[in-house]
């Protein structure tokens, strides 16, 4: 339970970061979950009295406004870790190909920051005798 309660107590705004798949999916996962058992709570209320109880339409509707900012912002923190800027979720506008597109970023791995070229002191005699060596890593 604490894959859908860490984004909305501990980063609930935090748009800034990474959010790993696993993270994200358990979110997405969990948060399906509760909306999942809110329909068949409705659905029981329905058959058994003939009426939707309005408690039920109150409370999932404040579960969907408070999960909102928290299911952003995690969604662009997976943006994040796949190596794109946060501003994709605006893909998601485009009518079926938007939401196809980003299901697609949101399943890539994680991208690990290109390494930058670090400067070495050669292993004998002094550095100021020397040109410095430029390691990179691939």
């Amino acid at each position: 339970m604490h894959w859908l309660l860490d984004p909305i107590t501990k980063h609930y705004v935090d748009f800034s970061g990474r959010a790993t798949r696993q993270s994200f999916w358990m979110f997405v996962l969990f948060h399906t979950l509760i909306v999942i058992a809110f329909g068949v709570l409705g659905l029981v209320a329905l058959m058994g009295t003939g009426n939707f109880p309005g408690v039920l339409y109150v409370v999932f509707g404040l579960f969907i406004v408070g999960t909102f900012l928290p299911g952003l912002a995690i969604s662009v923190r997976r943006l994040h870790d796949a190596g794109f800027s946060g501003w994709l979720i605006l893909i998601g506008i485009i009518p079926y190909l938007g939401s196809l597109i980003l299901l697609v970023l949101y399943c890539l791995p994680t991208k690990v920051a290109a390494p930058v070229a670090e400067e070495v002191a050669p292993a004998s005699g002094t550095a100021a005798d020397q040109a410095p060596v430029t390691v990179t890593t691939e």
